[in-house]
């Protein structure tokens, strides 16, 4: 079991906080080559060719079973011993304080832990109604336009790393 950190926007960390997200997609490289074998097993390959072989040929998922996520989000620190997020603020009352990216937010400072339960590869076109809503949209097309406006229209044809969650309390 590993622990490792995953930014997400504000928002996702509201609908994550209110349990409206359980589900989050992570892009596959699409440099990558997707096998697909009997039995659902799907191997995602990286590496460059060589003369028809690959010169590292090691499956590649960001997130197992059993795993563990720390959500990185937006924070402040108030004292040396006082952290506040970004989410628990409306704009107006955030505007004076000084945010970190969440990108930089240690581990020490996460207050959301979530538990990998299960992990399938999908296409970003493929999404259903009840996995758009799981990712904490109202519906498919919301979260095609999200997907669109944040990676582009090639977006549409990318394969993604499918992480369903609960949050750890």
């Amino acid at each position: 079991m590993k622990e490792t950190g995953r930014v997400f926007s504000t928002e996702m960390v509201r609908a994550i906080s209110h349990e409206r997200k359980t589900q989050t997609r992570i892009l596959i490289d699409p440099k990558a080559e997707i096998k697909f074998f009997p039995g659902d097993n799907i191997c995602v390959f990286k590496g460059k060719k060589i003369n028809g072989e690959y010169c590292r040929f090691a499956p590649h998922e960001p997130y197992h079973v059993g795993d563990r996520m720390y959500v990185r989000e937006a924070y402040s620190l108030i004292a040396p011993d006082h952290v506040v997020y970004r989410a628990d603020y409306f704009e107006s009352t955030a505007e004076n304080v000084k945010w970190k990216p969440s990108l930089l937010m240690p581990k020490k400072y996460a207050r959301l832990w979530l538990g990998i339960r299960n992990v399938s590869v999908q296409k970003i076109s493929d999404i259903t109604d009840i996995d758009a809503v799981k990712e904490g949209f109202t519906n498919r097309q919301e979260f095609l336009s999200y997907m669109i406006a944040r990676y582009g229209n090639d977006v549409i044809s990318a394969w993604c790393w499918v992480n369903d969650f609960i949050v750890d309390k």
